[in-house]
């Protein structure tokens, strides 16, 4: 059935409800006849004066004082019973009877039969309606011994009776016949649509729980369909996004490789020649410009690497409160104050925090940006607050995409003018930024965030009002302590001592610049052009390490060449290179044997410090 199909349904279903029940309320018979009984005394107090005047003064003119009596008590006590809300439903009805035989008897005794007669015969007429069919019952059964009573009574000259004409008893006799005849036709009659009124109450009643349980089960049903359709546009929104981050990152990735390849010469060129060159040297400021250019190029191809995943694979367990600590009083963060003087940069921190496993490097970088979004965003004076926490995810959250389990939460609270609605679904998206390009970013700040937190299986979250914009950090936490950083060893405590290097790598410039790199540090060097190449080499030669680029092409790629010499040479040792990132390629050879990772550009420390260590092992 369709939804709109459904939604007709519950509208009937809704109509006829209010057919068989139109004021909305669960009104039974009882409430009905709670009504009637202070309909019968409003009208006894408003009427009954009418009948109580008259009566009363042509009582008391012929001095029938009992009777004046009876009648004052009655309308007395009817007047009180019905300004007072102390009595109860079936109190009322038994006084009305009750005063209803006791007026007939007065009557009886009192004046004359014929006048009492008509009392009596509403007393069956009210106990079936007021009361039930066992009551009326008792009513009518009351009469026809009131009736049999009243005969003894008129022939023995106690009771008056008035027509003349026939006999006395014997009129009484024709009166009562017909008296109870009637009496029982209406009192039946009532007690019978009394019942039927009942039924009908109690089948409407269970028609309406009937409506209201399927009503209720198809609002349920609708429920979960607009919840699910929900459920499915939020998916295919986060896979939309997911797809688009995906191909963005597939285009940095390689646009990546090939810039660290031609950042490679930038950089270790003016390296190379800054060594060979005296202090007071002309050409060192040139060089060190070129240099310095060429690092800050390397910087944001290194962002370029974070968006296309898996450059954040290399982790280690850190202290977040740590990693906070360093970035305030880092080089980065002084000039980030410098720039933006009127703004306080404040902590709140959870000393009790555990640690994170992940790259260090990015976390910082990614402190960094949401430091440098927030003062962009408040640029003239106000608070940015850093926080640490932890928080337990449970089956409940409103996280669902988080799995269950402890987190260390990093969050970045602003005072800024907060992100618009249109503009906050894209914020994480590579290259879309409200700042001008080449001035205040390159627009892939926020997309180093949400892919740094996401390689460690974490979450990012972001909320936003006018007047601040508050970015949570998920990150799962580890039982493994801090390792201590490695102690940072000089170049000369890095020369080799003339081993035997083979490059292998498919573009010439970086042969080149690897090899007199390596030559300066006392290591006698090799280089090939590709995988085939150096299969073949050392088939025929020895080499003590292999500094192995991962991407070559057309060929054989890196790991298919590493895979491929250990099969004759099952303790060769590498170090693996790349522009790209580390990818499952890394690890695969790693796994195989290979030592360090190096990312492209390298600098000469970093490649005499894997060399070294990698020959150690």
């Amino acid at each position: 059935m369709a939804d709109q199909d459904k939604l007709k349904l519950i509208h009937l279903i809704s109509y006829f409800k209010i057919l068989f029940n139109p004021s909305g309320k669960a009104e039974s018979l009882q409430y009905w006849r709670e009504h009637i009984v202070s309909t019968m005394y409003a009208i006894f107090v408003v009427f009954g004066f009418i009948a109580y005047v008259p009566s009363v003064y042509l009582a008391i003119a012929n001095q029938i004082w009992v009777l004046a009596i009876v009648d004052t008590i009655a309308y007395a006590s009817i007047v009180f019973i019905h300004l007072s809300n102390r009595f109860s439903f079936k109190f009322r009805v038994y006084f009305i009877l009750f005063m209803f035989y006791l007026i007939s008897f007065s009557l009886l005794f009192n004046v004359d039969a014929s006048y009492s007669i008509m009392w009596f015969f509403s007393i069956p007429i009210i106990a079936s309606i007021l009361l039930n069919m066992k009551a009326s019952i008792v009513a009518l059964v009351g009469n026809v011994l009131m009736l049999a009573l009243t005969a003894a009574l008129i022939s023995n000259n106690i009771v008056a009776w008035g027509p003349a004409e026939i006999g006395r008893l014997e009129g009484w006799f024709i009166l009562s016949v017909n008296f109870m005849f009637l009496n029982i036709v209406v009192a039946f009659t009532a007690a019978i649509l009394v019942e039927k009124m009942v039924l009908t109450i109690e089948q409407t009643e269970k028609v309406n729980k009937e409506l209201d349980t399927e009503k209720k089960k198809l609002e349920l049903e609708i429920e979960h369909r607009i919840n699910a359709e929900t459920e499915k546009e939020a998916i295919a929104k986060k896979l939309d996004q997911s797809q688009k981050m995906e191909a963005v990152g597939l285009m940095a990735g390689g646009v990546a490789h090939d810039l660290n390849n031609i950042l490679s010469g930038i950089i270790n060129y003016p390296e190379l020649l800054l060594r060979k060159l005296p202090q007071d040297s002309e050409l060192r400021k040139p060089l060190n410009a070129i240099l310095n250019s060429g690092n800050r190029a390397a910087e944001v191809v290194s962002d370029l690497l974070t968006v296309a995943r898996g450059v954040a694979s290399t982790k280690k367990s850190h202290n977040l409160n740590t990693i906070i600590n360093e970035y305030l009083e880092s080089a980065e963060a002084k000039k980030l104050c410098s720039l933006y003087p009127g703004i306080h940069i404040n902590t709140e921190l959870d000393q009790k925090i555990q640690n994170i496993l992940c790259s260090y490097t990015h976390v910082f970088k990614s402190l960094m940006n949401l430091i440098i979004n927030s003062a962009e965003s408040i640029a003239t004076e106000g608070i940015i607050t850093i926080c640490s926490r932890t928080e337990t995810i449970k089956n409940d959250s409103k996280i669902p995409s988080l799995v269950i389990g402890t987190y260390t939460v990093l969050e970045v609270i602003d005072s800024g003018k907060g992100i618009s609605e249109n503009d906050l679904d894209r914020i994480f998206e590579p290259f879309y930024t409200k700042k001008v390009m080449g001035r205040s970013g390159t627009g892939l700040g926020l997309a180093i965030v949400w892919n740094t937190v996401h390689e460690h299986n974490g979450h990012v979250t972001v909320s936003c009002d006018d007047s601040s914009t508050r970015f949570s950090l998920y990150f799962p936490v580890t039982e493994i302590s801090d390792e201590e950083p490695a102690e940072q060893q000089s170049i000369e405590q890095q020369m080799g001592h003339g081993e035997t290097i083979l490059v292998v790598d498919d573009d010439a410039t970086q042969r080149d610049i690897a090899s007199e790199m390596l030559m300066l540090l006392n290591y006698r060097v090799t280089s090939v052009s590709s995988g085939e190449a150096a299969v073949k080499y050392l088939q025929n030669n020895e080499a003590n390490l292999l500094l192995l680029d991962m991407i070559m092409a057309p060929g054989m790629s890196g790991l298919d060449t590493y895979l491929e010499i250990v099969k004759f040479k099952p303790d060769q040792k590498a170090v693996i290179v790349s522009g790209f990132s580390e990818n499952k390629d890394v690890k695969d050879a790693q796994k195989s044997g290979a030592g360090e990772f190096i990312s492209k550009p390298y600098t000469q420390e970093k490649i005499s410090a894997a060399i070294k260590k990698c020959l150690s092992e």
